[in-house]
């Protein structure tokens, strides 16, 4: 009998331990819950636009992918290389690129070296070239008043194969393969294509393209990564967009891509004269006033296209990037005219993706045939290398 009630105060504190366990735990899962739940959230990445409030701008879909990267190239010291006002730049690799300067054609296969600059073709007569095209190192095409086309770029004049005269005046090529180019006609505001662009002047065709005009939205520049992909850009911040581009015109769609312009005060504020395409996943275009327009889905209509400015920049015409999304372009001070090179890194994420620094000249055409080497051609006709640092 006296045992009965230790027994009994036993039992009762048995059932208070194990009550107190049961809620502990249950106030550590609780804790761990609000914690989860409240805790800090992650650091957003993007930039937004200052001028793309409707649209604001996508995390980049290539930043998780690019492997570590400089934002700043080491440029070499300028050296001539052509004569002055290159209108077109294109580097296929580092042991070739291919310039268009008035009527001639310049080839390099050392433009890291001091080997100079040749002369490669020049037609007879006042043929001007205003843009090429090097999907590779053994296919150029050459354009401007004529179509001239070579499988040895550095071959020589008899390496390169006149293609006939074209309708107008072309001025933007891009062939992203030796079985598709497309071509910006100026005269009929249209499109000159050619899936067989050895084939001669019957091989290329023109697609006139719907409420084109000169002064409201005819074509500037064009860019095809892809077979199934070309974007043309232009004025009043229009562009067309196909994923056929020999389609015919009801294979384009016509979207405004840069309503307003860039924030430097410019009588074409949002005329779009250049754009360059990496993959079917990032586009990016420069207008006359300074504003910036970039893509993560070029074929989704205007709410898929992003405008923003780098403060006090304007950038030049010509901008290239690579296949890890780093751009690199030329760019000047409207008040000064001092020259700048500017290197984005993802630009879709904003202005901050981009670095300026001063360059020694107006920088006219770039292309960087990897993320680690770009050649730029200036005003004056020298060219500098820059190497990633």
């Amino acid at each position: 009998m006296e045992n009965s009630p230790k027994r009994t105060r036993v039992l009762i504190g048995s059932g208070a331990v194990l009550v107190l366990v049961v809620a502990l735990v249950t106030a550590l899962l609780v804790t761990a819950r609000d914690h989860t739940s409240k805790g800090p959230k992650p650091i957003s990445t993007t930039t937004t636009a200052p001028k793309s409030t409707t649209n604001p701008l996508p995390t980049s879909t290539t930043s998780t992918k690019v492997p570590p990267t400089p934002t700043a190239y080491t440029w070499s010291a300028p050296t001539k290389a052509t004569q002055v006002n290159p209108s077109a730049l294109t580097c296929p690799s580092v042991s070739l690129c291919v310039a268009a300067v008035g009527n001639d054609l310049f080839v390099s296969t050392d433009p890291r070296g001091v080997s100079p600059w040749k002369v490669e073709l020049a037609p007879p007569g006042n043929h001007g070239f205003s843009a090429i095209s090097c999907p590779t190192v053994s296919f150029c095409v050459a354009v401007g008043d004529l179509i001239y086309v070579s499988r040895d770029p550095a071959g020589g004049p008899k390496a390169w194969v006149s293609q006939g005269v074209p309708p107008q005046t072309l001025t933007s090529i891009s062939c992203p393969s030796v079985t598709l180019c497309v071509a910006i006609d100026s005269g009929p505001y249209g499109l000159l294509t050619s899936a067989s662009p050895t084939g001669g002047a019957k091989a290329w065709k023109l697609t006139v393209i719907p409420g084109q005009n000169y002064y409201l939205t005819s074509m500037m520049a064009i860019s095809c990564p892809t077979v199934s992909l070309c974007v043309a850009v232009g004025n009043n911040g229009v562009a067309e967009v196909s994923t056929n581009p020999t389609g015919g015109p009801k294979a384009w769609t016509k979207t405004l891509i840069d309503p307003t312009g860039g924030d430097i005060k410019s009588e074409y504020p949002n005329t779009l004269s250049t754009i360059d395409c990496v993959g079917t996943n990032f586009c990016i275009a420069e207008d006359g006033s300074g504003g910036i327009v970039v893509t993560s889905d070029p074929t989704g209509g205007p709410s898929a296209w992003h405008l923003y400015t780098i403060p006090g920049m304007r950038p030049t015409e010509g901008i290239s990037c690579s296949a890890s999304s780093i751009c690199v372009n030329g760019a000047t001070v409207p008040a000064s005219f001092s020259p700048f090179v500017m290197v984005g890194v993802n630009p879709l994420n904003g202005p901050s993706s981009w670095s300026v620094s001063p360059s020694a000249n107006v920088i006219d055409a770039v292309s960087c045939p990897t993320a680690s080497t770009c050649v730029s051609l200036s005003q004056d006709g020298t060219v500098q290398v820059g190497t990633a640092s």
